[in-house]
């Protein structure tokens, strides 16, 4: 459904990642149009121990999915059993931007993250934001950008529950997760923040309702209205 991939371990107990801010916009590039898919969350880890998470081969592997290839600029990555790219930009340890090639398709992922200072005087926290730029495709008027932000949604709960632990998890443990009560009210819950975000967009409420209802019903593999 998706070529964003789900994480490979189950989300912690009791994180629904209610606090992940997801907006929908379109543009126009050279003529076409594009939608844009951004998620942002702050993440209570200083970014001294978030960027290598999120660029490192080793630990990517742990939260992600496995992946290999030249993560510098100008290299190439391939995701196992996903999708590849090239790395556009690597701006340590703020900002990174690569093309994510899957199928025919080419869209562009900007990962940012920036130091929060803490103003209680604890322990500094990193706002991480998630931006995935598409081109517009026949699949969006149907799908919405649940479609996607389902997939990254799952990708920050691998990403929060690591930091948390440092331990990895199997692709095993995340294909049961999500087939349990547990992950099922998550990809409901995910679908329904996106079909949210698309109405703030501008888009019809009940279109954009009902198509999130599709996204979900695809991911969890039931009949699609």
């Amino acid at each position: 459904m998706s070529d964003a991939p789900a994480p490979e371990q189950p989300t912690p107990s009791g994180a629904p990642l209610s606090s992940v801010a997801r907006t929908v916009d379109v543009r126009e590039e050279d003529g076409a149009l594009r939608d844009e898919v951004v998620l942002a969350i702050t993440l209570p880890q200083d970014l001294d121990a978030v960027w290598p998470a999120v660029t490192q081969a080793e630990q990517i592997s742990r939260w992600f999915v496995p992946v290999t290839g030249d993560l510098a600029d100008d290299g190439r990555y391939q995701l196992e059993g996903n999708a590849s790219g090239t790395v556009l930009d690597c701006r340590p340890p703020h900002r990174f931007r690569v093309t994510w090639e899957f199928g025919d398709e080419t869209s562009w992922v900007t990962v940012s993250v920036e130091r929060e200072e803490s103003t209680t005087g604890g322990d500094d926290a990193t706002r991480l934001t998630l931006s995935h730029l598409l081109p517009r495709a026949p699949q969006w008027d149907t799908y919405g950008p649940g479609a996607v932000g389902i997939g990254w949604d799952l990708a920050l709960v691998g990403l929060v529950r690591y930091l948390a632990t440092r331990s990895a998890r199997t692709a095993q443990d995340a294909t049961a997760w999500l087939a349990s009560p547990d992950g099922v009210a998550f990809v409901r819950h995910s679908g329904r923040e996106w079909g949210h975000a698309h109405a703030a967009s501008g888009v019809d409420e009940d279109a954009a309702l009902a198509a999130a209802e599709r996204t979900v019903a695809a991911y969890l593999g039931e009949p699609v209205a």
